[in-house]
């Protein structure tokens, strides 16, 4: 990584930690969210991107926020996503779920056909007309055989 590419690394994570550090909590540290970030956000570019501005409307004016890191095999998208709904919200039991954000990282060889789609846009309405969808494809290299879901959670009183 070059010195200004750092750089800016370091100045988008102090960015976030200054913004939303006070509200990140439950199952990940702010520290841990904002490298989770940085590299399943900022340092990807995708089929479908997300950026640091999605990231902010996840998170602006919530009471708390949280998140996660999940691999999940192909064939088991729905469970997947489901039970990572499901730890986010049981972290926050006294809180309403207001936005979700949701990066899709897949090995490069891994092709997401029409089922698996549409497994997501049944999760995405499960939601709620209330709660804030954003959502990305990236493609990643380093992937093996599953899908990695990185997950951002924003919720109210």
């Amino acid at each position: 990584m070059t010195k200004s590419a750092n750089n800016m690394e370091n100045e988008i994570r102090r960015m976030f930690l200054d913004e939303f550090g006070g509200i990140i909590k439950g199952l990940s540290t702010p520290e841990e969210m904002a490298d989770l970030m940085l590299e399943y956000v900022i340092n990807k570019n995708g089929l479908i991107n997300i950026d640091y501005e999605n990231v902010q409307n996840t998170l602006r004016g919530m009471t708390e926020g949280d998140g996660m890191l999940v691999k999940a095999d192909k064939q088991k998208l729905e469970q997947v996503l489901e039970e990572s709904r499901t730890g986010l919200t049981a972290a926050h039991p006294d809180m309403k779920l207001k936005s979700f954000l949701l990066q899709i990282v897949m090995p490069q060889q891994f092709g997401l056909m029409m089922d698996e789609m549409q497994v997501f846009y049944n999760f995405f309405n499960s939601l709620g007309e209330e709660v804030q969808v954003s959502w990305g494809i990236v493609s990643d290299e380093a992937a093996c055989d599953d899908c990695m879901f990185f997950i951002m959670a924003g919720f109210t009183d």
